[in-house]
């Protein structure tokens, strides 16, 4: 387990004579007390997201958060794991072109031209 708790033990008198006991004994022990455990503390680390650009650098982000919503205990087990980095990607990146000019010849080999830029 990972986080706060209660434990509990059981509090008998030993020959189940209660006023016998409290004859000798004027504190009953406690029968609960709070405790912590942190054997369990783990980073929970979910997917990243898809990279915030479609076509150059961006950024991508994912969840991150202690097992037993106790970041402190978790800390003493390592650091916490990164919850955005930078990313690229360049799946949609597109030409970006326009029409064609006119020939530069009327009669024979010439030449066309366009803009044309990159983008996404």
């Amino acid at each position: 387990t990972c986080g706060s708790g209660i434990r509990r033990r059981n509090v008998l008198c030993s020959n189940s004579q209660i006023s016998q006991c409290f004859q000798f004994m004027w504190v009953v022990p406690k029968e609960q007390e709070p405790c912590t455990a942190d054997a369990d503390c783990q980073w929970i680390v979910e997917d990243w997201s898809a990279c915030s650009s479609s076509c150059g650098h961006g950024m991508r982000r994912r969840a991150v958060h202690c097992s037993g919503n106790a970041s402190h205990l978790c800390e003493g087990r390592g650091p916490r794991p990164a919850e955005a980095e930078r990313c690229s990607s360049y799946d949609g990146c597109r030409w970006n072109v326009g029409d064609w000019s006119a020939c530069s010849s009327t009669c024979g080999g010439g030449t066309r031209s366009r803009r044309g830029a990159g983008g996404g």
